[in-house]
C-alpha cells in the first residue's frame, strides 16, 4: 500500500478506493461500526488494519482522497470450491447431506456484485478526504448464517446473468 500510494505522489487523484475487511474487527460481533476499535486476530486482519491506518495517515498528512470499504464475507462466481457457499450449493444440487453448525454465528454475507457496486459508488461519491464504510449485504443487519439462503441467492443471480438459450 505504501509503495503504491507513494508512486502516485504528485499526481492528481480524484479518489483512492481501497478494499478493507471485516477481519479488521477481529472477534467483535456484527453488526460492525466504523467508529469501533479494530482488534484483528489474524495476520490478514492485522495487515488490512495497518493498511487502513496508513491510508488514513496519508490522507491527513498529504491530502490523499481515500475511501476504505470494509467488506463482509464475499461470495459468488469464482469463489474457491471449498468455501461454505459453494459447498452448500454443491451439496444442494447433488441432494447430498451436509454437516453444518446450528447457524448461530453472525456473518454478513455479501455477493461479489454488491461489493463491485459499492466500490463504483465510492469512487464516484462526492468529494471526501477520508472515510471508511462497510460494504454490507442488502439486509438491514447481519443475520445468523444462512447457507441455504445464500446458496439460493447465488443460484438465482447466476440464472439471471446467464445468456438465454
Amino acid at each position: 500500500t505504501w509503495n503504491l500510494m507513494r508512486a502516485y505522489a504528485g499526481h492528481r487523484m480524484e479518489r483512492w478506493v481501497a478494499l478493507g475487511s471485516f477481519e479488521e474487527y477481529g472477534g467483535a460481533t456484527p453488526p460492525f461500526d466504523e467508529a469501533q476499535q479494530e482488534t484483528p486476530l489474524s495476520p490478514y486482519g492485522l495487515t488490512k488494519c495497518w493498511s487502513t491506518h496508513l491510508m488514513r495517515w496519508l490522507s491527513r498528512a498529504e491530502g490523499y482522497p481515500v475511501v476504505v470499504l470494509r467488506a463482509g464475507v464475499v461470495y459468488g462466481p469464482g469463489q474457491l470450491h471449498h468455501a461454505l457457499i459453494p459447498e452448500v450449493i454443491r451439496h444442494c444440487a447433488e441432494a447430498m447431506p451436509m454437516a453444518l453448525t446450528p447457524g448461530e454465528q453472525q456473518r454478513d454475507f455479501i455477493h461479489v456484485t454488491d461489493v463491485v457496486d459499492a466500490l463504483v459508488r465510492a469512487a464516484s461519491a462526492p468529494e471526501a478526504r477520508w472515510s471508511t464504510a462497510s460494504a454490507r449485504s442488502p439486509m438491514k443487519r447481519p443475520t445468523p448464517s444462512s447457507p441455504r439462503s445464500c446458496a439460493a441467492t447465488t443460484i438465482s443471480r447466476s440464472r439471471a446473468r446467464s445468456p438465454a438459450r
